[in-house]
């Protein structure tokens, strides 16, 4: 059996003495490193892999909490090993804030007794083991549902190509047909059948186009749009243009700002957002859609615009009067392959959506409560 390499990270030289003596009386084969402050420590987490630490909570060069950060895993939060605090009789509260940062428990150091040590050992491996297999659960539930996404994805892309190429095909043989018969037709019907091809190719191109983009192999092809003639040259985004009890009220500001961006993305994340708000209002409702010009000093932008350059934005703005969203989905509903719906959908909309928006230099915002619908805001730099 190997020996159990253990790491104390410990500023003060005789208490780490008394732990290495009490670890040798658990009878246990053990190699014992020592570290005197959290750089040193961090150093030996990189330079071997540790069994289990023995962390203080008061270190001279750094925070604990800023040390369990350092040597954490960002995507499960878990250090390299079991992690056990060493803490004072009057520090309880700074022990919850440890094991919040991925501490799996914790002794108090003039109370240490070896069958008190021997349990704490033994609860700290069990503790961390738990943790590993929730995460790698986690994570293969997470694959799944993608895989499940990626599955609905290409059953859309599919029938969406089915479409297209039966309109195509169906024209070219009627075409065909009448040749055979030497029976060409009217120049009317022509004209009709080489539009439907037209319509059905350009159709095709346009989701391949989107595709690419979500990919990150699409070059954009920004231009100087007015974001108000955009929306009124797009049927989709009309009033009642899916058939149901949804009205889309217009409220568009006079003498807005010009923006650089891709025209046809542009149509396509309006349309995509635009149906979500529908989705959201299952009994019917509005969609309120407003342009507007803002403008911001660096006193009174907002946090949550303050990575975007510039101070002159315009800003789209999509209300449904939907349930809303809470918290937690608000976090989620831009990750690909995300979805709440339970019949249809790939989850890429909403990402295809902030993609391409970020890309263009703006930001996405969302704000939304409970029962109280959802307001989405797309904030673009204005072209100069």
């Amino acid at each position: 059996m190997s020996s159990m390499q253990i790491l104390i990270v410990e500023n003060n030289e005789t208490y780490r003495l008394l732990l290495k003596d009490k670890i040798a009386e658990t009878g246990k084969k053990t190699v014992i490193f020592e570290a005197s402050n959290g750089q040193q420590a961090i150093a030996e987490t990189q330079s071997r892999a540790y069994d289990l630490i023995f962390l203080a909570y008061m270190l001279p060069d750094m925070s604990s909490a800023d040390f369990l950060k350092e040597i954490s895993n960002a995507q499960d939060g878990l250090g390299p090993c079991p992690i056990i605090f060493l803490i004072e009789k009057n520090q309880h509260e700074e022990m919850q804030d440890a094991i919040k940062c991925g501490v799996q428990e914790y002794i108090i150091k003039d109370t240490t007794t070896l069958d008190l040590l021997n349990a704490t050992i033994l609860k700290a491996n069990q503790s961390y083991d738990l943790h590993l297999k929730h995460h790698e659960v986690t994570q293969q539930l997470v694959h799944s549902e993608r895989m499940a996404a990626m599955k609905r994805l290409t059953g859309s892309i599919v029938h969406d190509f089915n479409n297209f190429l039966t309109i195509i095909l169906g024209n070219v043989r009627l075409s065909e047909m009448a040749l055979d018969k030497n029976d060409a037709p009217d120049v009317e019907s022509l004209k009709a059948r080489i539009e439907s091809i037209r319509g059905g190719t350009e159709r095709g191109a346009n989701l391949i186009k989107q595709l690419m983009v979500f990919a990150g192999s699409q070059y954009l092809e920004p231009q100087t749009v007015n974001i108000n003639d955009l929306i009124k040259d797009t049927p989709e985004l009309s009033s009642r243009a899916d058939g149901r009890a949804h009205e889309v009220e217009l409220s568009l500001m006079d003498d807005l700002w010009l923006v650089n961006i891709d025209h046809a993305q542009m149509q396509r994340t309006l349309i995509d957002i635009i149906a979500n708000a529908r989705e959201a209002m299952v009994d019917g409702g509005v969609v309120s859609l407003r342009t507007q010009n803002v403008s911001f000093t660096s006193a009174d932008k907002p946090p949550s615009l303050s990575d975007l350059n510039g101070a002159e934005f315009i800003m789209v703005e999509i209300i449904d009067t939907g349930a809303g969203i809470d918290d937690e989905l608000q976090l989620k509903i831009f990750e690909p392959f995300f979805t709440t719906k339970t019949t249809k959908g790939a989850g890429l909309g909403l990402s295809m959506a902030d993609g391409f928006v970020s890309t263009s230099g703006g930001k996405i915002i969302v704000k939304s409560e409970n029962g109280k619908g959802s307001a989405l805001r797309i904030y673009l730099p204005r072209s100069q």
